[in-house]
């Protein structure tokens, strides 16, 4: 039966494992906001492990979930010749083979300004392992 044990064990594990899957753009109610920014050239490995706050304008909505999208973006650089490409996993763009990552929240949040903390790192028994924390 709907809302019965089973369907609230399959929302709790929800809440506890991010989602890969694809997104359509009309559940979305904020804008794109930048979290986290890395020079592929430049990076360290102690950079791949970070915390840093956000803040999110839901309007008149509320929100259930966070969405997680990257951009690769390929800069050849000023006076190097080429042009600049991004290829991005926005869910406003093309579907792409990366899915998109939707982290459920344990109570939904809003309307108005939301914000919080996203820690991000990699445990010792993974490294190629990312656990998010919000």
């Amino acid at each position: 039966p709907p809302g019965g044990e089973s369907e609230e064990l399959e929302a709790k594990e929800k809440r506890r494992e991010a989602q890969v899957e694809d997104v359509d753009e009309g559940d979305i109610v904020t804008g794109r906001e930048e979290v986290w920014r890395c020079d592929l050239n430049t990076v360290k490995d102690s950079d791949l492990d970070f915390e840093v706050p956000f803040k999110l304008d839901c309007g008149g909505e509320t929100v259930s979930a966070l969405v997680l999208t990257f951009d690769v973006v390929f800069d050849p650089g000023e006076g190097r010749g080429g042009e600049k490409v991004t290829l991005t996993t926005a869910v406003q763009a093309d579907a792409t083979h990366w899915h998109h990552v939707k982290l459920y929240l344990n109570e939904a949040v809003g309307p108005g300004e939301v914000g919080g903390t996203m820690k991000v790192w990699r445990p010792e028994d993974n490294h190629r392992d990312m656990v998010v924390e919000v």
